[in-house]
């Protein structure tokens, strides 16, 4: 049986075989603080900027645009869909008769 006086110096074995891995383990976790704390300043003001950026853009082609004229797009964009379709079949018409 181990005695009291075992014990510790397996205990004092032990601590001198996990300081290197202790002294590792507080450097990544410097590191990860770090990283950490860049990611809350300076990753999430950038996105917050970007997103801001982006409401501008929108802003800016709500005025660019009235519903009017995207409505009058979306009307010249389904007629030209129309012509296409229209000479496509007269193309194939054409080509099935020619040989």
């Amino acid at each position: 049986m181990l005695t009291k006086e075992d014990l510790q110096a397996i205990a004092a074995m032990m601590d001198e075989k996990l300081k290197p891995i202790n002294d590792r383990l507080e450097k990544v976790e410097l590191v990860t603080s770090g990283t950490r704390i860049l990611v809350e300043n300076e990753v999430d003001r950038a996105i917050k900027v970007l997103g801001e950026g982006h409401q501008g853009i929108i802003d800016t082609m709500k005025t660019l645009i009235t519903p009017n004229q995207l409505e009058d797009v979306t009307a010249r964009v389904f007629a030209l869909e129309e012509g296409f379709r229209e000479h496509s079949e007269q193309i194939d018409q054409l080509r099935r008769k020619t040989g």
